[in-house]
C-alpha cells in the first residue's frame, strides 16, 4: 500500500554484516533477526581483523501501537472491533454503526488527552519530541474519523449536512477561543490584536451567540451601525430539523435575509466602520472576504464550511465536492495540500480507496486504515472486492495491522483475536505465528493452548505439546514430560516417556511422580507401553494395600497378555514370587501353571538370545540361574499348596 519512496529505512550497527554478508530469519510479526554470514569469508576489499560474527540483531518496524498510551488504545478498540463485528446483522444496524463510530471516537480522543498530560510532565528532550510527534498523529487520527463519520456513516436530515460539519470544525480548531479569550482579558479589548480576528473566526464558524458577546464589549456598541449588525446576525436564519420548517421554506427564509444583509452593504451602511463592512461581507458570503481571510481559517476544509454556511447552507453530502476546488485553490492547489488535507479532500469527493490508501501511507500504523475499513465495509459504502492475491481490502488491513501486534509481548493474544475476524487468510496466520512463539514458561504455553484448542488446530497442540514435554524431560520432571506427552496425543511421544518410566524403573526399584501415574485413566490406552506403566504401577499400589489376590490377578494379566516389554518378563515373574511364598494360597494350581507357563516361555527366549550373541558375563548368568532357580523353587511349592488345597475343598463337598 506504501509507496516505495516512503518506505522505512533500517540501519543495522556494526561492521561484520558489511564483511561477512547478511543473513536474516523471520521473527514474529514484524519482526526480523539480521545476523552475519559466518559461512563467508570477509570480502578482500574489506578488514579482516573484525573477527567471527556474534551479535544477532534485532529489527522492528510498524511498532507505534508498542508505547504504553497506544497500548491501551489498542485494548480498548478491540473491545469496539469485535461488539461491531456481532452487530452487523441486527435489524439497528446504521444505529449500531453510528454507535461503534462514536466509540472509536471517544478512544481515540482519550488517547490524545493522556499523551497530552503525558507531554507535560515529560522531562527528556527525545520522549518529548516522540510525544509531540504522537499527539501531531492522533489528532489528525480524531480529525478525519470524525470528519468521515458525518460523511459516510450518519444518516444526516436534509439541511443538517453544515450544522455538523461547524460543530466538527468548532470541536478540532479553537484558535478563534483564544483569541477571543485573550482580547477579552485586557482593559481595552477592542485594541487587542486578535479583537476582530477573533470575531471574523467566530462569524466564519456560525457561532453568532459568542460573536455577539465579543463585539457587545466595544465601546461604541451602541451606535447605529454596531445595532444594525447585530440586528442582522440575530435575524440569521438557522435551520434546524424540528424547527418544522421545510427545506424550501428554510432557503426563502435564507434567500430573503441575505438580499437585506446584500442592500446593507451596497448602501454603505457599514462604510464607516470597515471592521463591521467585513462582517457584513461574510454575512453576503463573497468570495474575496473568505480568500482574504484563508490565513484566519487556517486550511481549506475549513474554509469550505465557512463558505458554504454563507452561501448554500442546505447543500447535500454529495454535493460537497464541487465546493473544494476555490477553497484548495486558496491555499496554493493541490501541490500545497498536507498528508492530512488530501486525506479530507478524497474524502469529500467520496474516493473511500484513495482515502485508505493515503491513510495507510502517511500514519505510521495500520491502526486506523484497519478499524476505519472495517466500519465503512459494514455500513456498505466499501465495495467488498477481491484483490490480486485473494483478500479483500479490510482482511488485508487487518492481517497487516494483526502482524504488527504479533511482535509485542503482551499485545499477540489481541492480533489473534483480529485474525480470527479474516476469512481468507487469518487461519493461516494464527498456524504460522503459533510455530513460531517462543514459548518462556508453562503458563504462556497454557494460554497459547487454550487458543490452539479453541480454533482446533492440532499440530499445534501436537507440537507445542511435544516441545513442553521434552522440556521437562531434559529438567528431569518426567511426571510434567509425561502430562504434555498426554497432552498431545502423540502415540510415539507418550510411548517415548513411558519408555524413560520404565527405564527409570529398571534403574531406581521404584516409581516416581506417582500422582501422574495413579490419575491415568482411559489415557494409558493411547500406547500399549503406557498401558503396562499403569498396570504395572496400579499392581504396586494393590500389594502396598494388601489386596494381594487383586495383585495377584493383575500381574498374571499382565504377563498372560504379552503388553510387558521383553526386559520386564522376569521382573514380573520376580514380583510374583512373594505371592507365592505367602502364609495363604495366593494364586490356584492354574494360575501356578499360567506362571510357569511364563516362566518357561522367558528361559526359551533367554536361550536363543544367548545363543546369538556373545557370551555372556558369567556373573550375570550366575545371578539368572539363581532368580530361575528361586522362580523354580517357589512355583513348585505354590503348585502343591494349591493342588491340596482344592483338593480338601473339593472333598467337602
Amino acid at each position: 500500500m506504501a509507496d516505495l519512496d516512503s518506505l522505512q529505512m533500517i540501519g543495522v550497527p556494526g561492521k561484520s554484516c558489511l564483511a561477512y554478508g547478511c543473513q536474516m530469519k523471520w521473527g514474529l510479526g514484524n519482526q526480523l533477526f539480521v545476523f552475519a554470514d559466518s559461512s563467508q569469508k570477509p570480502s578482500k576489499d574489506k578488514p579482516s581483523s573484525l573477527g567471527s560474527p556474534e551479535f544477532i540483531h534485532e529489527a522492528n518496524w510498524d511498532t507505534d501501537m508498542h508505547t504504553p498510551v497506544a497500548r491501551k488504545l489498542v485494548n480498548e478498540a478491540h473491545d469496539i472491533f469485535i461488539s461491531l463485528q456481532n452487530n452487523v446483522d441486527t435489524e439497528d444496524k446504521q444505529y449500531q454503526m453510528l454507535k461503534h463510530s462514536a466509540a472509536y471516537r471517544s478512544i481515540i480522543k482519550a488517547c490524545v488527552m493522556d499523551i497530552q498530560l503525558a507531554l507535560k510532565q515529560c522531562t527528556s528532550e527525545d520522549d518529548r519530541m516522540a510525544f509531540e510527534t504522537q499527539l501531531q498523529l492522533f489528532e489528525a487520527v480524531e480529525l478525519i474519523w470524525s470528519f468521515c463519520e458525518i460523511l459516510y456513516v450518519s444518516v444526516l436530515p436534509a439541511g443538517a449536512l453544515i450544522s455538523q460539519l461547524q460543530q466538527w470544525m468548532r470541536l478540532h480548531f479553537t484558535e478563534s477561543d483564544r483569541l477571543a479569550h485573550e482580547a477579552l482579558r485586557g482593559s481595552n479589548p477592542q485594541n487587542a490584536e486578535g479583537y476582530w480576528p477573533a470575531v471574523y473566526g467566530l462569524i466564519f464558524q456560525g457561532r453568532i451567540t459568542e460573536a455577539l458577546q465579543v463585539l457587545s464589549v466595544h465601546p461604541e456598541r451602541d451606535s447605529e451601525h454596531f445595532k444594525l449588525i447585530e440586528q442582522l446576525l440575530r435575524r440569521m436564519p438557522v435551520y434546524a430539523a424540528n424547527s418544522g420548517l421545510s427545506i424550501g421554506e428554510f432557503e426563502n427564509k435564507w434567500r430573503y435575509w441575505q438580499e437585506e444583509c446584500v442592500e446593507r452593504l451596497r448602501d454603505g451602511s457599514f462604510m464607516a466602520h470597515p471592521c463591521l463592512e467585513v462582517i457584513c461581507q461574510i454575512l453576503c458570503g463573497e468570495d474575496e472576504v473568505f480568500a482574504a481571510h484563508s490565513d484566519l481559517l487556517g486550511t481549506w476544509y475549513c474554509l469550505m464550511v465557512a463558505r458554504l454556511f454563507y452561501q448554500n447552507p442546505a447543500i447535500k453530502v454529495f454535493d460537497l465536492q464541487y465546493a473544494t476546488q476555490f477553497c484548495v485553490d486558496a491555499y496554493g492547489g493541490l501541490s500545497n495540500l498536507q498528508p492530512w488535507d488530501s486525506i479530507l479532500l478524497a474524502a469529500v469527493e467520496f474516493d473511500i480507496h484513495q482515502v485508505i490508501r493515503e491513510c495507510s501511507s502517511s500514519f505510521g500504523n495500520w491502526w486506523f486504515a484497519s478499524h476505519l475499513t472495517d466500519l465503512l465495509q459494514h455500513c456498505g459504502k466499501l465495495e467488498s472486492h477481491t484483490l490480486h492475491f485473494g483478500s479483500t481490502l479490510r482482511e488485508f488491513l487487518l492481517l497487516e495491522f494483526a502482524t504488527s501486534l504479533l511482535s509485542h509481548h503482551s499485545l499477540w493474544q489481541i492480533g489473534i483475536l483480529y485474525l480470527d475476524h479474516c476469512s481468507e487468510f487469518g487461519r493461516f496466520y494464527i498456524e504460522e505465528f503459533v510455530e513460531r512463539i517462543p514459548i518462556e514458561t508453562e503458563r504462556k504455553a497454557q494460554k497459547v493452548l487454550k487458543i490452539c484448542e479453541e480454533r482446533d488446530l492440532q499440530p499445534q497442540i501436537r507440537s507445542i505439546c511435544k516441545s513442553m514435554g521434552m522440556r521437562s524431560l531434559h529438567n528431569k520432571h518426567l511426571g510434567a514430560a509425561l502430562s504434555w506427552s498426554l497432552r498431545s496425543k502423540d502415540v510415539n511421544f507418550v510411548t517415548f516417556i513411558a519408555e524413560k518410566f520404565l527405564n527409570e524403573y529398571s534403574e531406581s526399584g521404584g516409581f516416581i511422580d506417582l500422582e501422574v501415574l495413579d490419575h491415568l485413566g482411559s489415557s494409558m490406552l493411547l500406547s500399549s507401553k503406557l498401558t503396562f506403566l499403569g498396570k504395572y504401577r496400579e499392581f504396586h499400589r494393590l500389594y502396598e494395600e494388601r489386596e494381594f489376590k487383586a495383585a495377584a490377578s493383575l500381574l498374571l494379566a499382565l504377563l498372560t497378555a504379552k503388553i510387558a516389554p521383553p526386559r520386564f518378563g522376569m521382573t514380573l515373574l520376580l514380583d510374583a514370587l512373594p505371592l507365592l511364598q505367602s502364609e495363604s494360597i495366593i494364586f490356584t494350581s492354574e494360575e501356578t501353571y499360567e506362571l510357569m507357563h511364563c516362566l518357561e516361555e522367558i528361559n526359551i527366549s533367554r536361550r536363543l538370545k544367548a545363543k546369538k550373541a556373545a557370551k555372556d558375563d558369567a556373573m550375570d548368568e550366575d545371578v539368572d540361574k539363581e532368580k530361575l532357580d528361586l522362580m523354580k523353587l517357589g512355583l513348585a511349592r505354590n503348585l502343591a499348596r494349591a493342588i491340596v488345597h482344592e483338593g480338601t475343598n473339593f472333598d467337602m463337598f
